[in-house]
Order: structure tokens, then C-alpha cells, then sequence
């Protein structure tokens, strides 16, 4: 069996580090895709050009998407880059893929697309109005209340198993509205009705991985878009999106 252990680091927000107890020698393959002729071992860097104006959805699209010279692997698995995986583990990890397409943590907090989404909007992961209108849509188009919620710094990808459609959609929704694919990806699995398999436990604690803080918490988008998130705008979106909650939990 083939494994690929991959992540992606753009605009510098994160510092990489090599897995805990890496044992040299390892038929794991390592890869980094960056902006940034950076080097860490045991990661082989793969150069990438900037492409999409903010700058966490050009590592969001490696993440989602993958890269060609991945797909000659059986499993892959993701972690972004504040994330130090614990290299003996990494076996569990691979074994937890076995029946799934996709293996993921279950958000340790949340299980509800719109409390998500007002958390969001509360700490400033993205532009208020921008939330509110995914928030809009997805209400519209049937988005249930606690649906469930995922954390997604860790994924595991079993490519023997079809996924259909899954990953060009969740990219598709991310691209197209907030970069928290934790609230586009819960959209995808209501519409395609595809499971997910969880691993047990939290993704900022467990015996797998160590999580560490980003650099910078801000996020850099060339039209700087967050220098016009007012206080009253988040307040608005935050109550607009608390009322489709509640609308929502009504009707089901």
C-alpha cells in the first residue's frame, strides 16, 4: 500500500515541523505545497504559484483537490500545516481509512452548520456579510439544524474508494463562499448523502498529532475585505444567522 502524507503552507502563516519520533528510511512519502522555497524535512517541496486572491484558499485547494502526483497513492493523508503529526502513529491513522473515503475528527464543540457559522463570524475567520449570504443560501436550499460538524485539520483519504463528486464540490463551495470549509463541507455531505467516518477523540488533543499556533491569526486577502468588517455588520450577521437557526429548528 502506498502512503502520502501531505500539507500545504502559503503566506507563511504557519511553521512546519518535522513528525514527532520520525524514524529515517520510512516508505511515507512527505510533500509540501508552498509558495515559499522553504525545507523541512522529511517533506519534499513542491513550488506553487499564488492563484486565488485570498491567500488560505491556495493551501484550501490542495487540501480539497489534491495535485496529480498524488493520485498514484492508496491512502493519503492531510494535516494543515500547525498541525505536527506523531510519525508512530501514523499506522492508526491509516488503519481508521480502511471503510471510508474520508476519516475526519467530529467538531469537538458544535454540531450545527449555524452555530458554526455565528462562532465564525464572532472571532473574525471571515468577512461577516460573506458568512451571513453562505448562511442565506445553504438555509434556502434545506441546510438542517445540528446536522453535525467536523473539524477538518486532519483527513484521511482512502483513494481504493470512490468519492464521487465530494472533493470538487466541497472546493467549489469553498471557493465560492467562506473560507471556513468546515461550514461547506457539512453543505456537501447534506447534498450528496455521503458518510464520513470520525475519529474519536478532539483534533487540538490526542495521541496522533500536536496542534500548534499559526504565526498570525489574520487572514490576507488582496482586496483586504476584513478592514470593512464593522461591529455592527457582524452583529447583524451574527442575529441574521442565529434567526435561520431558529427557523430552521422550527420546521424540521
Amino acid at each position: 500500500m502506498k502512503i502520502a502524507v501531505y500539507t500545504a503552507n502559503f503566506g507563511g502563516k504557519d511553521e512546519l515541523l518535522t513528525p514527532l519520533n520520525y524514524v529515517d528510511g520510512s516508505d511515507i512519502s512527505f510533500y509540501l505545497f508552498t509558495d515559499t522555497d522553504i525545507s523541512v524535512f522529511p517533506y519534499k517541496t513542491i513550488i506553487k504559484p499564488l492563484i486565488f486572491k485570498d491567500i488560505s484558499k491556495n493551501a484550501f485547494y490542495y487540501k480539497h483537490m489534491g495535485d496529480p502526483l498524488l493520485k498514484a497513492y492508496d491512502v493519503l493523508i492531510w494535516h494543515d500545516s500547525n498541525i505536527q503529526l506523531v510519525f508512530d502513529k501514523l499506522p492508526n491513522l491509516i488503519e481508521l481509512a480502511e471503510n471510508s473515503f474520508l476519516t475526519m475528527y467530529v467538531h469537538p464543540d458544535r454540531d450545527d452548520f449555524y452555530s458554526e457559522a455565528m462562532t465564525s463570524i464572532r472571532i473574525n475567520k471571515d468577512f461577516s456579510l460573506r458568512i451571513l449570504r453562505q448562511a442565506l443560501i445553504y438555509f434556502f436550499n434545506g441546510m438542517p439544524a445540528h446536522f453535525g460538524m467536523y473539524a477538518s485539520g486532519i483527513l484521511i483519504k482512502n483513494q481504493n474508494i470512490d468519492s464521487g463528486n465530494f472533493y470538487p464540490f466541497w472546493w467549489e463551495q469553498t471557493l465560492k463562499y467562506s473560507r471556513r470549509d468546515q461550514l461547506s463541507i457539512v453543505y456537501v455531505i447534506h447534498k450528496t448523502g455521503q458518510k464520513i467516518k470520525s475519529i474519536k477523540g478532539n483534533v487540538f488533543k490526542n495521541i496522533y498529532s500536536i496542534y500548534h499556533s499559526h504565526k498570525y491569526d489574520y487572514y490576507i486577502e488582496s482586496r483586504d475585505i476584513m478592514r470593512y468588517n464593522y461591529s455592527i455588520l457582524k452583529k447583524l450577521a451574527f442575529f441574521g444567522v442565529k434567526l435561520l437557526r431558529k427557523l430552521r429548528k422550527i420546521m424540521q
